[in-house]
């Protein structure tokens, strides 16, 4: 089974916040080995020989934080679980980075 109510946020101009709910332990299918978060741009997202860029992290962990991303694109986020095997993709969230984040301005102005 995918992990629950996957979320995902703008965390700054070019980041995103991935959260989810763990995974009950009834469902884990064995020993909880982690969880791996993928992530690829909409246009790339029919592209099924592309699984998109993948995050790893720990068993106890339910978000990660991915950088690096171009800012006004459309990207889609997913989450599985794995052990010995990986389990199911959650269902896709998208998300375009960075619309609704402040963006700092380089130059100063003065008022006159």
């Amino acid at each position: 089974m995918a992990p629950p109510n996957v979320r995902v946020d703008n965390y700054h101009q070019n980041s995103i916040i991935v959260r989810f709910e763990a995974l009950p332990e009834s469902q884990h299918g064995g020993d909880l080995q982690g969880y791996n978060v993928y992530y690829k741009r909409e246009e790339d997202r029919h592209d099924h020989n592309y699984q998109g860029e993948k995050v790893t992290i720990g068993p106890s962990e339910t978000q990660a934080v991915i950088h690096g991303l171009e800012i006004m694109e459309e990207y889609y986020v997913w989450v599985s679980t794995f052990n010995s095997e990986e389990g199911p993709l959650s269902y896709p969230q998208s998300i375009v980075v960075g619309k609704g984040v402040a963006f700092e301005c380089p130059l100063k102005s003065k008022l006159l």
